[in-house]
């Protein structure tokens, strides 16, 4: 056990001192701080591609802070989703490969404590990300929109949580 808090710790240090502190936090930050005022602009942004005199017209509904919550779950789905993937997809093998992983077994650390200490740094970032994240969406979607219900909010960013700490596990 405390083999194992000695990991853990070790493997969130590392991520505080690697590129994975600001890739994963950079790209939901973004997400979170665009998606409302695009979900706003839209309507905007879209007659101003499309004039009146090219004889297309394109009717939308007056945006809703609900435009600006779907907004932010298809960008989990889409970008982040990827940038995991990318992030996480070979963290084991690549330490298997340099010979890092071999050094860290030989000390009195499991195979499973290794694996389940990389998960857990890892879902800690992804977890405060995740809440970060939704916590400016909400701030944004309130800002904009003057209605931004939390409770919403919570029900679709809970589902994707879960399915990214699932596929985050898969990974190893």
């Amino acid at each position: 056990m405390k083999a194992f808090a000695a990991f853990l710790r070790k493997e969130l240090f590392e991520i505080v001192r690697t590129w994975r502190i600001w890739v994963l936090p950079g790209i939901v930050l973004f997400v979170a701080l665009t998606g409302p005022p695009l979900a706003r602009l839209t309507p905007q942004i879209l007659a101003a591609v499309m004039p009146a005199s090219s004889g297309v017209r394109i009717e939308l509904p007056t945006p809703t802070y609900l435009d600006a919550y779907a907004q932010w779950v298809r960008n989990l789905t889409q970008m982040v989703t990827f940038a995991l993937v990318i992030m996480w997809g070979g963290l084991v093998s690549g330490e298997r490969r340099s010979g890092t992983a071999v050094l860290v077994l030989t000390k009195p650390l499991s195979r499973t404590a290794f694996i389940l200490g990389k998960a857990l740094s890892a879902a800690a970032l992804l977890v405060a990300t995740t809440c970060v994240g939704a916590a400016v969406t909400w701030g944004m979607t309130a800002a904009v929109f003057r209605d931004a219900p939390l409770g919403r909010l919570l029900a679709i960013t809970g589902p994707w949580l879960a399915y990214a700490i699932f596929l985050l596990a898969g990974s190893y």
